[in-house]
C-alpha cells in the first residue's frame, strides 16, 4: 500500500489531499495494516482534508470492507478529514465513474472525472521520483558518459523508483492506460524495469479472473546495450514495449529505425528532456528541463566524466517456472520415524494455529497420553545421545513435560548414577556450583519445549562458568532458517566457544497462518451450515462431515476432508510416497508434515541435494509456482490433499501462464468429475481450494472447472456449502 499527500486545486482553492493506492496483491490483514498506519498521517499537525483511495475495481470492495471494519478510534482520528472516497478504475486504466464510493456523508459528496484521477496518478509519480531522489545532476563540472558513449549532466537511476515498492501500484494504474487491449508480449529494456512489469503482469492477470478477458503477458528482455541487430520486432504480434527511462529517445528512436518497432507501442516510464522533445507523449512522466541545462562545457567532455557502466539484466522473463517436490525435498530420517504406528496415533494438529501467531513455531505435537513411549525415540537415547553428551554431564535439567521426564530418566539410567534429573523449575544457580568441569545439559520436548530453552539459557548464565548442552526432542518450526539462527544464539558462549546441541525430529513446517487453512473448513460443518445441502450430499457424507466437529486437537485421519462416499482419506499401498513399506497406520497429520517439511526445503534449499532450479525461487523478479504435474504424478488423494494444503497462494497462482493453467484444469477436472473412483479421491479438497480462490486459473479455464461443477449435484452442493459463508475467507500464507 503506497500513500503520498498532493496540494492540487479544487473548486479554485488549493486542496491537500492524502492518496492511498493499495496493491491489489494485499490480503485483508495487509489492507487492515496498511489503514493502521495512516493514522501517523492524521497525528500530525497539518492534517488532509481529504482522503482518496484508487485501486482496481475488482479490489474496491475489500478496500471499502476493510475500512469499514476499522475500530471507532481510527474513525475518530478522521474526524478532519471531510471528504474520503474509494475510486476504482477498470482495465484500461479508466476511472469507473459510476462506481465511485463515497465513505463520508452524502452531504460531503465529491465530484471528480477520470482525467483528474490521471492527474493524481501523475503527480504521485512526480512526488515519488523527488522523494527517492532518482534524477540524479552531475556535480559541477563533471558529466555523466553513459555506456552508449553520450554526455549528459543529468542521470536518471531507474532502480531508485523502487525505494517505495509499493509506488508499483500507481505506475499499474498508468501503464494500464497506455496498454494495447489485445497486449500479450511485454518487451522491457533492462532488469530494473522487470518488478514494473511483473506488476502489470500479475494486475492483467487479476483483471482476468474478476470477468476482464485479457491475455496472458509474456515478458521478454531487448536490453538496449546489446540487442542484436539481427531482432526484428514482430509486425503483427501485439506487443508493448516498456523502456525504464531516457533523456533523449535514443532507444525508442533505435528501435523503430532499426527493429521495425511500432513508435505508439513504445512507453517510458520516466523521461526527462526539453519541453519540445519527440518523446515526449510517450512517457508515462515527463521531467521538462530547459535547453541550457543539457549544455556541457568542452572541459566536461573530454576530461571529467562520470562513467556509467552497464547493470546486469534478466535476459528474459516468461511464464512461471514450475517446481517440483521431489525424494530430495524429504527429510528421510524424519521419514523414516513418522511412518511408524506410533506416530498414526501420536502426532497431533492444533485446532488453531492463529492463537499461537506470535509464536515461532508451528501447532504440530506430539500426544504425551499415548499408552506405549515411542520406541524409536527411546533407540535414538541409547544409541546416540548418550554417547553426543560430554562427559562432564551432571545434571540434567527437563521442561516441564512428562515425555520430557521421559527422556531424562532413560538417559540416566544409561549414564549412571552420577547424573542427577530435575525439572527445569527447579534449577537453584546457587547450589549447582561454578566449577568449569560440570556440564547441564536441558532437554526440551515439543514446540513450547523449545522456548523453554531460551529461558534456561538465561537462568544459566547465572551460574559462573558452567557448561550447557541443548537437547531438543520433537520441534516443528516454521522455519529452517529461523531455528538455526535461535539454535546458533543459545549455543554462543562468552569465551568464543560453542555449547553443545543434539536434536531428535526437527521438521521445518512451513509459515504458522499456513496451517490454519486445515481447520477453517470446520467452521462451515457446523448442522446449521451442512443440513440445508443434506439431500444432494447424502446421508454418509453429510454424517462424515458433522463428525468433523472443532475438538482442540485433530488427530489420525480427520485432518483432510473425506472422500465423497464419506470415508477419510487414506495413503494406498505401494503409494509412491511409500514404495517400500506399508502405508498401514500412517495418519494423515503425519503425510501432511512430511509434505509441508517438503515443501519448506524446497523454499529454503539447505541441502546439497536441492539444486537452485529446483526450489522455489526467493528473488521477486523470478515466479515459482508447484508444477501442475504433481497432482497427477502423486495420485493418492491424502497426497493430492497435502500439496494443496501445504503450499502458499503465490505457489498456486497458475494464471499468468495458458499452459500451466490448463494443465492444472485438466487435471482438476479428471479427478472431480471421477469422484466416485479411487482417482477422484480428493476431490473435495479440490473443490475447497478452487471455493476458497487459493488455486488461481486464467478465466476460460475456471469457467470450465464451474460449468463441471454445476453439472453434478454432489459437487455444486459441496461448492456452494464452501461458499456461503463468511468464515471461509481465511489465509493462505504469501
Amino acid at each position: 500500500m503506497h500513500s503520498f499527500v498532493l496540494t492540487i486545486p479544487i473548486d479554485g482553492a488549493a486542496t491537500t489531499i492524502q492518496v492511498v493506492y493499495p496493491s491489489h496483491e494485499n490480503d485483508d490483514d495487509q489492507l487492515a495494516t496498511g489503514l493502521d498506519q495512516l493514522t501517523e498521517v492524521f497525528n500530525r499537525r497539518l492534517v488532509p482534508s481529504r482522503l482518496l483511495f484508487v485501486c482496481p475495481g475488482p479490489t474496491a470492495s475489500r478496500v471499502a470492507a476493510a475500512f469499514k471494519s476499522q475500530s471507532q478510534i481510527f474513525k475518530h482520528r478522521l474526524r478532519s478529514i471531510s471528504h474520503i472516497a474509494i475510486a476504482p478504475y477498470d482495465h484500461q486504466g479508466r476511472l469507473l465513474l459510476q462506481q465511485i464510493e463515497y465513505l463520508t456523508p452524502p452531504e460531503a459528496a465529491w465530484d471528480f472525472d477520470d482525467a483528474f484521477l490521471h492527474t493524481v496518478a501523475r503527480e504521485g509519480v512526480a512526488v515519488l521520483f523527488e522523494d527517492t531522489e532518482t534524477i540524479l545532476r552531475a556535480p559541477h563540472g563533471y558529466a555523466f558518459r553513459k555506456p552508449s558513449g553520450r554526455e549528459e549532466d543529468i542521470f536518471v537511476r531507474a532502480g531508485n523508483m523502487l525505494r517505495q515498492p509499493g509506488a508499483i501500484a500507481i505506475f499499474n494504474h498508468l501503464l494500464l492506460r497506455h496498454l494495447p487491449a489485445a497486449c500479450s508480449v511485454l518487451y522491457i529494456d533492462s532488469f530494473t524495469i522487470l518488478s514494473f512489469a511483473m506488476g502489470l503482469q500479475s494486475l492483467t492477470a487479476h483483471f482476468d479472473r474478476s470477468g476482464h478477458a485479457m491475455p496472458a503477458l509474456a515478458i521478454e528482455s531487448i536490453h538496449s546495450y546489446d540487442i542484436s541487430k539481427s531482432v526484428w520486432l514482430p509486425v503483427d504480434a501485439n506487443y508493448l514495449v516498456l523502456i525504464s527511462a531516457s533523456t533523449s529517445g535514443g532507444l525508442a528512436k533505435m528501435l523503430v529505425d532499426e527493429h521495425q518497432a511500432d513508435r505508439n507501442r513504445i512507453v517510458h516510464l520516466l523521461g526527462v528532456g526539453a519541453p519540445e522533445a519527440a518523446f515526449k507523449n510517450s512517457c508515462v512522466y515527463f521531467h521538462a528541463r530547459s535547453q541550457a541545462s543539457g549544455k556541457l562545457s568542452p572541459v566536461n567532455q573530454v576530461n571529467a566524466s562520470i562513467e556509467i557502466r552497464t547493470e546486469e539484466f534478466l535476459v528474459s522473463q516468461g511464464p512461471p517456472r514450475p517446481v517440483r517436490i521431489t525424494k530430495a525435498h524429504i527429510d528421510e530420517r524424519a521419514a523414516n520415524q513418522l511412518h511408524k504406528p506410533f506416530y498414526g496415533q501420536a502426532l497431533r494438529f492444533e485446532q488453531s494455529a492463529s492463537s499461537n501467531i506470535n509464536r515461532s513455531y508451528s501447532p504440530f505435537s506430539i500426544a504425551t497420553d499415548q499408552g506405549s513411549p515411542d520406541k524409536g525415540l527411546r533407540k535414538w537415547v541409547r544409541k546416540f545421545l548418550i554417547h553426543d553428551l560430554p562427559a562432564s554431564v551432571r545434571t540434567l535439567l527437563y521442561v516441564d513435560d512428562p515425555m520430557a521426564k521421559q527422556v531424562a530418566d532413560w538417559t540416566t539410567r544409561h549414564l549412571g548414577s552420577h547424573v542427577v534429573a530435575k525439572p527445569l523449575n527447579q534449577l537453584d544457580p546457587s547450589t549447582e556450583g561454578s566449577s568449569a568441569t560440570n556440564t547441564v545439559a536441558v532437554i526440551a520436548y515439543d514446540d513450547p519445549g523449545l522456548e523453554d530453552l531460551t529461558r534456561a539459557a538465561i537462568e544459566l548464565r547465572r551460574i559462573p562458568d558452567i557448561n550447557r548442552h541443548f537437547v531438543v526432542c520433537y520441534g516443528f518450526p516454521a522455519s529452517r532458517v529461523d531455528y538455526e539462527r535461535r539454535r546458533s544464539d543459545l549455543q554462543m558462549a562468552p569465551n568464543g566457544r560453542r555449547y553443545g546441541w543434539t536434536e531428535f525430529l526437527v521438521l521445518p513446517v512451513g509459515p504458522t497462518a499456513l496451517h490454519d487453512s486445515l481447520v477453517s473448513y470446520r467452521q462451515l460443518l457446523a448442522a446449521k451450515n451442512v443440513q440445508p445441502h443434506a439431500a444432494e450430499l447424502g446421508d454418509t457424507l453429510l454424517a462424515s462431515l458433522l463428525q468433523q466437529g472443532s475438538s482442540r486437537h485433530i488427530c489420525g485421519s480427520t485432518l483432510f476432508l473425506p472422500r465423497t462416499s464419506g470415508a477419510p482419506l487414506e495413503l494406498r499401498q505401494r503409494s509412491v510416497f511409500l514404495p517400500r513399506s506399508s502405508a498401514d497406520g500412517v495418519s494423515q497429520i503425519a503425510v501432511y508434515a512430511m509434505v509441508s517439511a517438503a515443501f519448506q526445503a524446497a523454499r529454503e534449499p539447505r541441502s546439497a541435494r536441492i539444486q537452485p532450479m529446483t526450489g522455489f525461487d526467493d528473488n521477486p523478479f523470478v515466479r515459482s509456482v508447484l508444477d501442475p504435474s504433481m497432482f497427477a504424478r502423486y495420485s493418492d488423494g491424502i497426497l493430492q490433499a497435502s500439496l494443496l494444503r501445504a503450499a502458499q497462494r503465490s505457489e498456486l497462482d497458475y494464471s499468468a501462464s495458458d499452459y500451466l493453467s490448463q494443465q492444472f484444469a485438466s487435471t482438476c477436472a479428471t479427478i472431480i468429475l471421477n469422484h466416485e473412483n479411487p482417482v477422484g479421491d480428493a476431490a473435495l479438497e479440490f473443490l475447497y481450494a478452487l471455493a476458497t480462490n487459493k488455486v488461481s486459473l486464467r478465466k476460460v479455464d475456471r469457467q470450465r472447472l464451474d460449468d463441471d461443477i454445476a453439472s453434478n449435484p454432489i459437487l455444486r452442493a459441496f461448492y456452494d456449502l464452501c461458499c456461503s459463508d463468511d468464515p471461509v475467507a481465511v489465509h493462505f500464507g504469501a
